[in-house]
């Protein structure tokens, strides 16, 4: 899987599947750059569907300019409960706000299906099956059977629907704080119907995987969507920057690894240049253009020290493709990964 990441960064392909998408949703800046990889996983997946990314008020407006490299669609959401509408009262509680959020993504009608994924997940090879699923099919939960985890599932987006959720919400709430219990609850006939059941291969959790081991080999590398690799991500992990292979101490389980190699190659090779290339773009747009509005991509320009310092600050990175990298200095994987964490932390 790792050869088919490649380090050049391509406008996003245009679907042929125009009624139908994959979404996800960022909630700040560091799970955007958790998004930029799984859309890119998708993007080296080649589907045919639509990518769309929903972004609430933490993300900034240079990790948004960055998702829409990557994305076909950066759609801004509020967070659900961040004011106090009628229909909103209970998502005024903070241990679900920003969980509940997820709901606006039955508010995308312009599609007639759509597979919603966490920002986490990883998607190995092509899933566009799951668009023949009906709503709502999910995976098992591995804690409780008899519920699905919501971090993968197939649903169908209505306003209809979205209010329903809402007023659920508002009379019910949630057996476990989050979206997960809602959802489960509200379409409680799911573990009723076995065609609404997706295999586990669909939401697989590396968390977990060391259990069933023998299952996992056996089942777990032909199509799969990988979750729970936090553990993992780059910023825990040392790696090679320049080729984004493993350090020989990053301690990862052999039963990860190669889920593990893929996600850190697709960030060294697809995400962290994107720093780099919109650096560039910005400081030549500073030239041609008066302070004001950036018009490729439609957000403010902000100033020195505002969010397009962030981007500027990876300027640096261009060395690594130059093959001019401080490996043991500036470019070391920890230092990279600390000066992201200071950053967006």
């Amino acid at each position: 899987m790792t050869e088919l990441v490649q380090p050049l960064v391509p406008e996003p392909l245009e679907p042929s599947v125009l009624n139908q998408a994959y979404v996800t949703m960022a909630n700040n800046d560091l799970s955007s750059m958790l998004c930029m990889v799984l859309g890119n996983s998708l993007r080296l997946s080649r589907t045919s569907r639509f990518l769309v990314v929903l972004v609430s008020d933490g993300v900034s407006p240079a990790l948004r300019h960055l998702l829409s490299c990557v994305f076909n669609i950066v759609q801004s959401v509020r967070s659900l409960g961040t004011h106090g509408t009628t229909k909103l009262t209970l998502l005024e509680q903070p241990d679900i706000g920003v969980s509940f959020t997820k709901l606006h993504a039955w508010r995308l009608t312009q599609f007639s299906k759509c597979v919603f994924l966490d920002a986490g997940a990883l998607v190995v090879q092509n899933c566009d099956e799951l668009f023949d699923r009906d709503e709502l099919s999910a995976v098992p939960d591995i804690g409780w059977p008899d519920c699905f985890n919501s971090g993968v599932f197939v649903y169908v987006p209505s306003m209809e629907t979205f209010w329903d959720l809402i007023s659920f919400a508002e009379r019910q709430g949630s057996f476990d704080g989050g979206d997960q219990g809602l959802l489960n609850t509200y379409f409680r006939n799911w573990s009723s119907d076995i065609n609404r059941k997706l295999p586990f291969i669909y939401n697989l959790m590396a968390n977990v995987s060391y259990t069933y081991k023998p299952a996992f080999k056996h089942f777990g590398w032909g199509k799969l969507i990988m979750e729970a690799l936090s553990a993992y991500f780059p910023w825990n992990v040392k790696f090679h920057p320049p080729t984004g292979l493993l350090s020989p101490a990053a301690d990862v389980h052999s039963t990860y690894v190669q889920f593990v190699q893929f996600w850190v190659q697709i960030f060294v090779k697809r995400v962290l240049p994107l720093f780099s290339l919109v650096s560039l773009e910005s400081q030549e747009a500073a030239v041609k253009q008066p302070v004001g509005v950036d018009e490729n991509c439609n957000l403010p320009m902000e100033s020195d020290n505002g969010p397009l310092s962030f981007v500027d600050d990876f300027s640096g990175m261009l060395a690594w493709e130059q093959g001019r990298a401080d490996y043991l200095g500036e470019h070391r994987s920890d230092n990279i990964m600390a000066r992201l964490d200071e950053l967006i932390g």
